[in-house]
């Protein structure tokens, strides 16, 4: 019986080994998942977050644009009407029409009868630094 008793303790070890092995195994594995599961959950957290907190920016938006109507819009919506002299010059500004082109559109302003009801009594040396002045 003694080697019967031998060969019965070293079968009890080797499936003490497996044993013990297999619990690592699945002590890592589980570790694995439950560091995955952690990180997919951060996620899913954090894209629920920046949806609600879009919605939430987009939501001030919208609200803030109707309460305030834009610089260049009246309380209707329609634009505000520039003054013909403002828009010449800023045509000159932004190089849309020559020095040349500009002189002779800002004479005839200044000739037209409109330009006249706004200029009401001035005189050609108040033309002159109107003119001077765009």
């Amino acid at each position: 019986m003694g080697t019967l008793t031998r060969l019965l303790v070293k079968g009890v070890a080797v499936l003490l080994v497996i044993v013990i092995a297999l619990s690592v195994v699945g002590t890592v594995l589980s570790l694995i998942v439950g560091i995955v599961s952690t990180i997919v959950s951060l996620l899913v957290s954090l894209a629920v977050l920046a949806l609600v907190g879009g919605g939430i920016y987009g939501l001030y938006q919208l609200l803030s644009s109707d309460s305030e109507p834009a610089a260049d819009h009246t309380a209707i919506g329609r634009p505000v009407e520039e003054d013909p002299l403002e828009r010449l010059h800023s045509r000159y500004v932004n190089g849309e029409i020559s020095e040349a082109e500009f002189e002779r559109k800002l004479e005839l302003h200044l000739d037209s009868d409109d330009v006249e009801a706004q200029l009401g009594d001035r005189t050609s040396s108040d033309r002159t630094r109107l003119r001077d002045r765009l």
